[in-house]
């Protein structure tokens, strides 16, 4: 058994590590957290995390291999020791130590490759949330080292610290029990029709096949109406596009290239930190204007001739998907990264209208750090609570990422471009040769690194400095290649110049610092364009100039899924969809997934040929949550002379500690076909091959299988390891979704639903008890587009399931339709558990085939219950002759008797009013004596009114030193509540709990809020008294000795034994 941690991996079943078992070096003090590992025997099993939650400790995330970091106080963690040593499903456990927290590149002489010129270093820390004392420690010890912090945010449950400092100050902060990781720091950098023609898959044997993607985009369907309709922006997070306004002054950026008909630019804003004088929202040094226009450029057939169309007839400054808008989020003010927060640039850019982000940036660094670990939390909700403005629910962001230009080296894709969640992107070759009698060997300008003609003449390969991989945990990337050399597009105009109407005009503010151009365009302006005598266009290379090729195809995708009257597609199902799709490259000559081409070049000919598919985006009915569990879909290729494609994706839940390895939710894909069964990313060259081992890393699995393989086809999808909320705001942590893509399908069954009706003489209860005779009604749809006959249902007796009708069949299923097989049954157990249901399924021509369910004892509901006293506490006049204490101290709720358990609870306080909120203190104490602390040393000295603030788990830190604003916080203690701060009737010697480990408790009874300032200003109070809401569950199940319904139909009765 391996624990892969920030410093690397250890072996806990050593002698070593064994030795180390349940050992702490030191218990946390009062109020203090520690950090302690639990690893269980193997894949995550529900009732273990339930157990391990029941010691009190606050499960922090999960750590492959089959393992949790947990955080408590003293006494927590010596009942989860406790627990560990009496548990023989518990492999090891044993606490996060100092040394274990630090990745071995700051331990190693590598160190001086991210130290700055003054010598310091940049590292990038995670700390857990809701620590309190421990946010004060961390502070002191960068102050105490003469550090600094640069940037720091809050995501999820972690707050992320850029710092600069000493190499020294890394083993200091890892001291603290704060303190999950840490790692160096490397700030981020940056990263024609030709391109599109090739993206279209209009390639043969290595040429192209003529001009003409404007027209091939009309023919499929597309319109600049249809866009104008759903309305939606593809985020550029680069430097400015253009003049930095909506009102941009290139022809290529409006409806139709037509200043007359509307700019096609949404938004342009500042994320981050201007960086001096300099700072600009305009796109001066080309970048994020040369990806808009890779995007989203529109050039005509009205346009013609030069200097808009090459000798060939392709455009120059054509995008990919010309008729969407797009958003400007500056992150480079042109040149220097403005250190932005990574939550307020995505839930910005996804409120503006933003539902697909490009990013052509990223650091030197290949491991898992910080942002890869918020980028995998983002994508799949993209305003989250920690949010500025957050929103319930998920809100998704298709994310795309440059893979870098590390290559040709192993293990060089640029962070956060190795997070699994984004689609990352590497650059194949352009067919585009720009040699003259200057420049003989056609380079841009590079020196001994510039691109030249041999890295553009073939778009069968991939471009030699495209970054391969795979990542340090064994994760594969990229995801796919697009062309990334000898890209042209356009480049910022000093005014709006018609295109036939002469050369251009570049603002003069263009140095070209942030694209290739060609040689001499530091000081030669001619150079900084391409062609040569006109300033319309430039030309560049590089993985960034790939990535938008795909963000653009990923807007067309999204366009073409509501041309057929569908949702969206999901983040997972654009990748899965794209993925799908991929065209082998030939020149390649390696087998998929592939370090170098991932798992092929972008192919929208594929993507939009009407080749029959089965699409499944995230179903209800698919959600997983427990290990083992498995989908099971029955189903025939639809055409035998095509090939057969097969694609899984989900959106995994973020690694908990950057640099360990990152997977945490293991889904297998399996397809049985023609007498062989194909297990997902097992491959030779471009095709599936039989056996293999699963894949135990990567959150996307393919099987790709030539034509004439087979016809009738069984596609599993199973739950190898549920270890985390892969699918955030539904169930209890562990559960996770996935999207499914199969190309070339004829008819598809899927076990849609299962439900049940009580009986007349059953409990009535809504739950399906012990011995309870059920109706159990299946519902089986067909998903592809072609109908089955024939069909013969009959649900089958399995351990604890009397069965007691028969089969029945059905004539005709069509595409779209659904049949609800009903069927009487008694099930026998106890409460929570599930038994295994089988619906066999006779199907002419072919075997039996068998859908498997659940069927569980019992259900759990969850009520909300809101209490409140809108007695002020405090305020003018309301304060004792000490000013410490309001008179209304404390100010009580009583929760009436309510059956069941507290899940969750929220504490608002209402018309917070303050001369200094810095001052103010506040408790909560439980009615079973626990105590909660919700706030201390939060906002600024500024005086505050009627400010309403509510405190839940899950939400983002109170602020520190800046002013306290309406909405939604977790409990944030900035300065440490002492025994004595809350004077009696308060107990002076409280037991400590993070608001997350109340779970379990009998919310009845009475709540007491106790509020303290340390100001001399007596007006302070909370005006409008406090909320309490208080989320509640209740177990259903009751146990029946016999049930009853007429059972003289159907008389076949199961000789099962219960």
């Amino acid at each position: 058994p391996k624990l892969l941690l920030p410093a690397g991996t250890i072996e806990t079943g050593t002698t070593q590590w064994k030795a180390k078992r349940g050992k702490i070096s030191a218990f946390p003090e009062p109020g203090g957290n520690g950090l302690y590992l639990v690893q269980f025997i193997g894949p995550i099993k529900p009732d273990w995390v339930r157990g391990l939650e029941a010691t009190g400790v606050r499960v922090v995330g999960y750590v492959p291999q089959n393992a949790y970091l947990v955080a408590g106080g003293a006494a927590q963690l010596v009942r989860c020791q406790e627990w560990a040593r009496t548990n023989e499903f518990v492999e090891w456990d044993g606490e996060l130590s100092a040394e274990l927290k630090i990745h071995p590149s700051l331990t190693s002489r590598a160190v001086s490759a991210f130290q700055t010129r003054k010598n310091t270093l940049y590292i990038g820390v995670q700390l857990l949330q809701e620590a309190g004392l421990e946010m004060r420690d961390f502070e002191s010890v960068i102050s105490g080292r003469g550090a600094r912090i640069i940037n720091s945010f809050n995501y999820n449950q972690f707050t992320y610290a850029i710092c600069e400092g000493e190499s020294r100050i890394a083993f200091d902060l890892a001291r603290l029990s704060s303190v999950l990781s840490i790692i160096p720091f490397d700030p981020p950098r940056k990263l024609d029709e030709r391109q599109a023609i090739i993206v279209a898959g209009m390639v043969t044997n290595g040429s192209l096949c003529g001009p003409g993607y404007l027209d091939w985009l009309h023919e499929l369907g597309f319109t600049q109406e249809q866009f104008d309709t759903s309305d939606f922006i593809v985020d550029i997070t680069d430097s400015g596009i253009d003049n930095g306004t909506v009102e941009p002054n290139h022809f290529a950026l409006y409806r139709f290239g037509d200043f007359t008909q509307g700019s096609r630019v949404a938004y342009s804003w500042l994320a981050g930190f201007p960086n001096g004088g300099g700072s600009t929202l305009g796109g001066c040094d080309g970048h994020g204007t040369l990806n808009a226009h890779i995007i989203a450029g529109y050039v005509g057939e009205n346009v013609m001739g030069y200097p808009h169309v090459d000798p060939e007839g392709y455009k120059y400054g054509l995008g990919i998907c010309p008729f969407v808008k797009v958003g400007a989020s500056v992150v480079f003010d042109p040149d220097v990264w403005t250190n932005p927060d990574p939550v307020d640039l995505v839930s910005t850019a996804y409120l503006l209208g933003a539902r697909i982000s490009n990013n052509s940036w990223g650091s030197r660094q290949n491991s898992y750090i910080l942002f890869s670990q918020v980028y995998d939390g983002l994508v799949r909700d993209a305003v989250p609570l920690t949010a500025v403005n957050p929103l319930p629910g998920n809100q998704e962001m298709v994310v795309v990422f440059a893979a870098g230009n590390g290559g040709p080296s192993e293990g060089s894709v640029c962070a956060p471009g190795n997070a699994k969640n984004v689609i990352t992107v590497g650059a194949s070759e352009n067919l585009r040769l720009i040699a003259s009698e200057e420049n003989p060997h056609g380079c841009e300008r590079g020196g001994e690194n510039a691109t030249c003609d041999q890295d553009a003449d073939n778009p069968d390969e991939v471009a030699s400095f495209s970054s391969r991989g795979p990542c340090p945990d064994g994760r594969m990337k990229p995801d796919l290649v697009a062309p990334g050399t000898h890209i042209t597009g356009g480049v910022i105009q000093v005014g709006k110049i018609i295109p036939n109407g002469g050369l251009g005009a570049a603002d003069p503010c263009f140095s070209g610092s942030a694209v290739s151009a060609l040689p001499g365009a530091e000081t030669n302006w001619s150079a900084r364009f391409y062609p040569l005598g006109q300033e319309f266009y430039t030309i560049s290379s590089g993985t960034s100039h790939s990535a938008p090729a795909v963000a653009g195809a990923c807007a067309l995708l999204r366009q073409y899924f509501l041309n057929l009257g569908l949702p969206p597609p999901s983040a997972a199902m654009t990748k899965a969809y794209l993925v799908n799709s991929a065209r082998n490259l030939s020149g390649v000559g390696d087998s998929l997934w592939s370090p170098a081409q991932g798992m092929g070049a972008l192919d929208l000919r594929r993507m939009f040929d009407g080749v029959p598919r089965f699409l499944r985006d995230q179903h209800a009915a698919d959600v997983f949550t427990a290990t083992g569990q498995r989908r099971v879909f029955i189903g025939q290729v639809g055409d035998t002379n095509k090939p057969f494609r097969v694609t899984i994706a989900w959106t995994d839940a973020p690694g908990t500690l950057n640099g360990g390895a990152a997977y945490v939710n293991d889904l297998d894909l399996t397809l049985e076909l023609g007498g062989e069964v194909y297990i997902g990313n097992v491959f030779s060259n471009a095709f599936s091959i039989p056996g293999g081992a699963y894949d135990r890393c990567n959150n996307v699995e393919s099987v790709f299988l030539p034509p004439g393989v087979g016809k009738d086809f069984v596609l599993t999808v199973t739950a190898a390891n549920i270890a985390g909320d892969g699918v955030p705001a539904f169930g209890d942590g562990l559960d996770q979704d996935f999207a499914l893509v199969v190309y070339n399908v004829g008819y598809v069954l899927a076990l849609e639903r299962v439900d049940f009706e009580e009986c007349d003489q059953g409990r009535q209860n809504g739950a399906i008890d012990c011995g309870e005779v059920v109706v159990l009604k299946c519902q089986v749809k067909n998903c592809g587009p072609a109908s089955v006959s024939n069909v013969v249902f009959q649900l089958m007796p399995t351990p604890g399931i009397w069965v007691f009708d028969g089969p029945s069949e059905l004539a005709n299923l069509h595409s779209g339709e659904a049949y609800e097989y009903k069927c009487r049954v008694l099930v026998a157990g106890e409460f929570g558990e599930k038994r295994a249901g089988t619906l066999k399924l006779a199907i002419p021509g072919r075997r039996e085939e068998f859908l498997t369910f659940e069927i569980p004892l019992g259900k759990t509901i969850t009520n909300i219950y809101r209490f409140g006293n809108t007695n002020t506490i405090g305020g003018p006049d309301g304060w004792d002759l000490n000013g410490c204490k309001p008179n209304l101290y404390p100010s009580t709720i009583v929760v009436p008797l309510l059956t069941g358990n507290l899940s969750r609870f929220a504490v608002t306080l209402h018309e917070i009013t303050s001369d200094n909120p810095l001052k103010l203190k506040a408790m909560l104490l439980t009615p079973d004596g626990n105590a909660v602390g919700l706030m201390s040393g939060a906002g600024s000295e500024n005086p505050i009114t009627n400010v309403t603030i509510t405190l839940t788990h899950g939400a983002r830190s109170l602020p520190r030193l800046k002013d306290l604003l309406p909405g939604v916080y977790a409990p944030t203690l900035w300065d440490e509540l002492t025994n004595g701060v809350f004077p009696s009737p308060a107990p002076q010697d409280p037991v400590w709990c993070a608001v997350d480990t109340l779970g379990g408790i009998n919310p009845s009874g009475e709540w007491q809020l106790f509020v303290v300032s340390d100001s001399s200003q007596t007006n302070d109070g909370i005006l409008g008294g406090w909320t309490l809401e208080l989320e509640v569950t209740n177990r259903v199940f009751d146990p029946v000795l016999i049930g009853w319904c007429d059972l003289s139909i159907h008389g076949m009765v199961s000789t099962n034994v219960v």
